[in-house]
């Protein structure tokens, strides 16, 4: 979170100082087009009517050239060019400079052009006296005295120039120099704020699973502890029990209790035999398999109608056959508890070098809530549940490096997805 807010700061403070120093370098050449104007126009003025000669443009050029002169010319009144010194650079497309308004800069590559207009008149010219109106109230022409045309009104002269002002340039390429680095630090300093932030969710995702882990582990010992010490007992509770019922098979209301007993002991057997699946499910002993025959047979031992597709399936495929069909036969049956008016839907297939079980069902669904808790142990969302049968078939995916997920359905349902590394595929996809 520092390092993002730090990059972001930095990023702004980068641009703003950008934009200022463009702002400096504008006012920079403004100043130096200007002193040179200013310069350029009280020669004019102190030398007086008619353009300069060629040797005093070119003196002045030399004069200034530290200061990064490169042309100067006087235009005439319809933007020709009168006299010049130096040579001008005008790229395709760009404006002559008799184009330019009087104050105005173009930046033409490195030079910047400029035109100025002389403000006061210069030495020696005089502006005709104002002439009297006649009779009619116009102005009479103007008289020509000595065979001399009358002197004109003072039009003032215009001067361009062109400049490469290299301390402006080179503010502005520290500028934008300055501007990269500190676009590139930023960045750096955000992607680290986003590689950091993923770094720790990661760390606080594999601290959950650590933590999971660990509590699963401690269930596990203590329910395999609770499972062995139930497990004699509730052997001879549940013999006698089953002898009483045959004792008593005369009488049909004791009869009841009797086989109530035997029930919940049978109930109980299958709890303690889960604990202990959940406890020690062994290490996996994987074989070559064919994945179609193990689904069939699976479906084959699911009460109600599985609707299967194996057109997708590999022939062959190395995992620990008995402990996969034990996965199986549990989706399967509680597919078939979640709807049991419908078929079940179960497929197999391979796909990215991973081989798939995915078993569909039409019922209720699973609530958004409770569908990563299903996973835990003793959750379950039926009366007669132990809550430990998708917890044990999770670990034995997991056993086999795969992953046991509960995966989006079309409408309503629920769909369950057992995925399997390749691991050693003996062949390809078979028919």
């Amino acid at each position: 979170m520092v390092a993002l807010v730090l990059g972001t700061a930095l990023l702004v403070s980068s641009i703003t100082s950008y934009l200022g120093a463009r702002r400096l370098v504008r006012t920079v050449i403004q100043g130096q087009v200007q002193a040179l104007q200013r310069t350029l126009g009280q020669q004019a003025r102190e030398r007086g009517p008619g353009p300069p000669l060629q040797e005093e443009l070119t003196a002045f050029l030399e004069q200034h050239r530290d200061e990064g002169l490169r042309y100067v010319a006087q235009l005439g009144h319809g933007g020709e060019v009168l006299v010049a010194a130096g040579e001008s650079v005008v790229g395709a497309g760009e404006a002559s400079v008799a184009d330019l308004r009087p104050g105005e800069l173009d930046v033409a590559g490195q030079r910047v052009r400029a035109v100025m207009a002389l403000d006061r008149p210069p030495h020696g010219h005089r502006p005709p006296p104002p002439l009297p109106f006649d009779d009619r109230g116009f102005h009479p022409p103007p008289p020509v005295v000595d065979g001399h045309p009358p002197m004109r009104p003072f039009q003032p002269p215009k001067f361009a120039m062109e400049l490469v002002p290299e301390a402006a340039l080179a503010l502005g390429a520290r500028a934008r120099r300055d501007l990269g680095v500190g676009v590139t630090v930023a960045i750096a300093l955000m992607l680290a704020a986003a590689v950091f932030w993923r770094l720790s969710r990661r760390v606080q995702a594999f601290e959950a699973r650590l933590q999971t882990q660990q509590h699963l582990a401690a269930l596990g010992e203590m329910s395999a502890v609770l499972a062995h010490e139930l497990r004699n007992p509730l052997a001879s509770l549940k013999g006698h029990a089953q002898l009483l019922d045959e004792r008593v098979s005369e009488q049909p209301r004791l009869q009841r209790k009797t086989a109530r007993i035997v029930d919940e002991a049978e109930r109980l057997e299958a709890l303690t035999n889960g604990l202990l699946e959940f406890a020690r499910t062994g290490k996996i002993e994987p074989t070559s398999v064919d994945p179609r025959a193990l689904l069939r047979r699976c479906a084959s031992l699911v009460e109600g109608s599985v609707d299967i597709d194996t057109d997708h399936a590999p022939t062959q495929w190395v995992l620990d056959g008995p402990k996969i069909e034990r996965v199986l036969s549990n989706l399967l049956d509680n597919a078939r508890q979640a709807a049991p008016d419908t078929p079940v839907v179960a497929r197999v297939f391979s796909e990215r070098q991973r081989l798939n079980f995915e078993v569909r069902d039409s019922g209720p669904g699973i609530p958004a809530a409770d569908r990563e808790r299903i996973f835990e142990p003793f959750v379950t969302t039926r009366t007669r549940g132990t809550g430990l049968g998708l917890p044990v078939s999770r670990k034995i995916v997991e056993q086999h490096g795969g992953t046991l997920t509960l995966q989006p359905a079309d409408g309503r349902g629920t769909c369950l997805v057992v995925s399997l590394p390749a691991g050693a595929e003996l062949t390809a996809t078979g028919t």
